[in-house]
């Protein structure tokens, strides 16, 4: 009987969606985190489920010719013992594997990816450990315990350099989290921005603060109170230091954000997919839904009449606002509501969703069936509620071409890219 402590050896037949190794020993499914698919490893199984067990690595008794690290040690760098081309291999076999199990007719095209496997995030967050000084973490492969980053390469260079200080410095300053966005706007100097997440607006950071503006880099210190603890920024933020604005470059446009704001943290591989929307969308009238601060739309207006962003966050919207005016765009309308309380009161040839992780609303999904665009762009960060929705969208709209975006090398993160047609 296996049980929770049982050492097995056993052969792994795939990595599935999640990237974990997926094992079989006597009828039971076994997941294996940093597994690799046709190794063979004694494992330990660390978890016992009705259907299936979780078990860890012991050693790896078989390599596979993919793998290039012995294991990962961060959640955040899940799939970094795999190869580049192991990474591009797998995110396109998942995906094509999720639209085949639901018998979709669609054009897988080549994945979207770069050069840029390393050092490439733009935006980082660590999380604070305090035992006298101040050291900045990230979590284990496990996501429980907090552990030190080192090998973690996946963040800007600029922002790791501060990181590195920060540790090495002895800074007796107590916090909950560091986050940092780092723009190289037109090459120049790098811009950073810092904000300093904390549970009470009476924590003093005069200490940290004082160590961050010897920093060049660094344009604007902010401090966010940590209201809620599902989410690690709480609206507003409170300028410490400097200015709370960034600038970047997206083909010819200029787009301004602030610490809070959302943009892509992988800006090269965002600009690709972003230019295949663009290309595919051309109408004469386009809506963008879930817009950001607008960097999708804002590209599609140049070839369209008229383009209206839909966008819930207040913060957001005032920097769509401010892109609009940079840029001189006469033809944007900006709406600032939810887009499943909008949508049914808007017209246009074509729609833009980037949703967050949780997809669309059943709500939404019957009123774009209804609406009957012409075109429509839908980009995910989670493969499985982009299936779900597109099995209600495909009622009205047939799929043009599904493409893998490789958005997060190193991790198991999936971003795709499906453009469809009304049938």
């Amino acid at each position: 009987m296996v049980t929770v402590g049982s050492q097995l050896t056993v052969k792994c037949h795939e990595v599935d969606i999640l990237g974990q190794g997926v094992c079989r020993f006597e009828g039971l499914v076994i997941f294996v985190k940093g597994m690799l698919a046709e190794e063979v490893a004694q494992i330990e199984i660390i978890q016992t489920k009705k259907r299936f067990l979780v078990a860890k690595i012991i050693k790896v008794l078989s390599a596979s010719p993919q793998r290039v690290s012995q294991g990962f040690q961060l959640g955040a760098m899940d799939l970094s013992h795999l190869s580049i081309e192991g990474q591009l291999n797998w995110q396109t076999q998942v995906t094509k594997n999720a639209f085949e199990k639901e018998k979709f007719n669609f054009k897988l095209d080549n994945i979207i990816y770069d050069e840029n496997n390393v050092f490439y995030r733009q935006k980082a967050v660590f999380h604070c450990l305090y035992d006298g000084v101040l050291s900045l973490k990230l979590y284990d492969e496990t996501s429980k315990n907090l552990a030190d980053i080192d090998g973690y390469n996946l963040a800007d260079q600029i922002i790791l350099n501060i990181v590195k200080n920060i540790n090495a410095a002895n800074l007796s300053q107590n916090l909950t989290q560091i986050i940092f966005r780092v723009s190289h706007y037109h090459s120049h100097q790098p811009a950073v921005l810092v904000t300093l997440v904390v549970e009470s607006d009476k924590t003093n950071l005069e200490v940290i603060v004082n160590f961050l503006k010897q920093d060049p880099n660094i344009v604007g210190i902010m401090k966010n109170i940590k209201k809620n603890p599902r989410f690690i920024l709480n609206g507003q933020s409170t300028i410490l230091s400097g200015v709370n604005e960034l600038k970047y470059s997206f083909a010819d446009l200029d787009i301004i954000i602030n610490d809070t704001s959302f943009l892509q943290v992988n800006q090269s591989i965002a600009l690709k997919a972003y230019q295949k929307i663009n290309h595919f969308i051309q109408s004469d009238t386009i809506i963008d839904a879930y817009s950001g601060v607008g960097v999708i739309g804002l590209m599609a207006a140049s070839s369209a009449k008229q383009v209206t962003l839909i966008e819930d966050s207040k913060i957001n919207v005032s920097f769509m606002q401010k892109n609009v005016v940079k840029n001189n765009l006469n033809n944007i309308t900006v709406v600032n509501d939810k887009t499943e309380n909008i949508l049914h009161q808007l017209t246009a040839d074509a729609l833009i969703v980037d949703p967050p992780r949780s997809g669309l609303y059943a709500s939404l999904l019957e009123v774009i069936n209804q609406k009957r665009f012409n075109k429509i762009a839908y980009l995910s960060c989670d493969l499985m509620t982009l299936i779900r929705d597109l099995k209600v969208l495909s009622q009205t709209y047939q799929i043009e071409s599904v493409t893998p975006i490789r958005m997060f090398p190193g991790t198991s993160s999936i971003e795709t890219l499906v453009l469809l047609k009304i049938k």
